[in-house]
């Protein structure tokens, strides 16, 4: 079920309560006792079922949010079963996979760069933003 359809059915039995409680039924004591317990017990079971329909897909945001702060582009969220949480959970894991290869790509070409650089036999200096040298190759100490 989706969420919308334990909404609708817990909405329909805590009206049936409220009218069971304020009008009489007609019904004999037993089946009125019932019919009135029976109601309550059906809107606690539909009141769970979609208080936990609707806190999964928040719990997943929470994690997912937490595996953002962390930088953990390795984890993954796995589906739930409920079709848009399931869409969340897709696009999720598809920016967490773009992240982990954009920074692989990044780290490749930075070791590339210091390989080159340690390498060079022309001396480089790398000067900061006042002028200073920030960084300079074996060949430039030479």
């Amino acid at each position: 079920m989706r969420v919308r359809t334990y909404f609708i059915v817990f909405t329909v039995l805590l009206a049936l309560n409220l009218l069971l409680g304020q009008c009489p039924s007609g019904l004999p004591e037993p089946w009125d006792s019932w019919l009135r317990w029976a109601a309550g017990v059906l809107s606690l079971v539909c009141l769970v079922l979609f208080y936990r329909k609707v806190m999964k897909p928040f719990r997943l945001i929470e994690i997912g949010m937490t595996l953002l702060k962390e930088q953990d582009f390795g984890s993954r969220l796995h589906p739930v079963g409920q079709h848009d949480a399931d869409r969340i959970v897709h696009l999720f894991n598809r920016m967490m996979e773009q992240l982990k290869r954009e920074r692989l790509h990044a780290r490749e070409q930075n070791q590339l760069f210091d390989l080159i650089f340690q390498a060079s036999p022309t001396g480089i200096l790398i000067l900061d933003l006042d002028g200073r040298v920030a960084s300079m190759n074996p060949s430039a100490v030479h």
